[in-house]
């Protein structure tokens, strides 16, 4: 069993230094999904990543968490892996070293440990590929993936060494990386209703407190009017027309919950470290900053979204 990383060390692990004396580079991060309409691998442009938070509707809007999967990819390569054993290293030369990932999330219900490689005593490179893919519906809020080395097999022991299976060989923060889920538009709980001669879409509002109540359907959704006759042009997402009715509806539901939390509720001074993930007021906080939202009364909160959200959501498809 692989211990925790949150432990007091009683013996030597991998630090930075050791890190560069061995070679250990890490490849950018690599996110794609399947596409609905031919399952084709997309692939979201993360090039201007500045940082290891990946808020991933900011740099694809059209993944939805309910609907696509999402494979995460990455290579590490060791160039001297020889030096990670023996006396400067942090174990016997005759060990196995592995390297795993812990992958957790509170708001989606799961922990799991997962194991990627075998590192042995050699002087050839190590290339280890990254490989893991999360099913759609399986994720919300946020997903912290946690790379760290561990001792696979144990041959022989030392003072100073690690000297069990499972003990953790390196420091917490070791190219850690949060997928955070909670985007904007293709994360919007959506449901669906029956009603002839009835409205295409409305709002249904079942929260109690922002605060504290998750962004899912049971809280709040956009529901969807199966029995409409432009119902079946929302789900062609690849006319123009039809994305740009529903960019609408979404800039139209997310003013109105807006307006709801701060004028209202009047959440208008909204301390964004103190906002527990995956909330509804996390949502707004989160669409306010983004699309730099006026929040001074209901016509403002309207006129920003529109503004904004639109302009983003068609200017490349504007473009082509």
């Amino acid at each position: 069993m692989i211990q925790s990383v949150n432990q007091i060390s009683l013996y030597k692990k991998i630090d930075d230094d050791l890190l560069d004396f061995s070679g250990v580079v890490f490849s950018p991060i690599e996110l794609s999904y399947n596409s609905l309409e031919n399952s084709d691998e997309t692939y979201i442009d993360l090039s201007n990543l500045d940082s290891n938070e990946i808020q991933i509707n900011e740099f694809d809007s059209m993944w939805a968490p309910s609907e696509n999967n999402l494979r995460i990819e990455q290579i590490i390569t060791i160039e001297k892996p020889y030096k990670l054993f023996g006396d400067e290293g942090v174990t016997c030369p005759n060990n196995i070293i592995g390297l795993a990932a812990h992958i957790h999330s509170k708001e989606s219900g799961f922990q799991k440990t997962v194991d990627f490689a075998s590192i042995k005593n050699q002087n050839e490179s190590k290339q280890i590929k990254i490989d893991y893919q999360f099913v759609s519906s399986s994720l919300r809020g946020v997903v912290h993936i946690d790379l760290f080395f561990y001792l696979k097999n144990v041959n022989d022991t030392k003072p100073n060494f690690a000297n069990r299976s499972g003990m953790v060989l390196s420091n917490e923060g070791l190219n850690s990386i949060d997928l955070i889920i909670d985007g904007v538009g293709s994360s919007f709980p959506m449901t669906e209703f029956e009603e002839k001669n009835g409205p295409l879409w409305r709002i249904e509002k079942n929260w109690t407190d922002p605060e504290e109540d998750i962004f899912e359907a049971s809280n709040i959704s956009i529901a969807f009017n199966i029995k409409h006759k432009l119902f079946p042009e929302l789900k062609k997402e690849t006319r123009i027309i039809n994305q740009a009715m529903m960019m609408s509806i979404m800039s139209q539901a997310m003013s109105l919950i807006t307006q709801q939390v701060v004028i209202f509720e009047k959440y208008s001074d909204i301390e964004e470290d103190s906002l527990l993930p995956g909330t509804i007021l996390s949502a707004v906080a989160y669409w306010i900053k983004t699309f730099e939202i006026d929040t001074t009364n209901i016509f403002t909160i309207q006129n920003s979204f529109i503004q904004n959200i639109e302009k983003q959501g068609l200017g490349d498809e504007q473009n082509d």
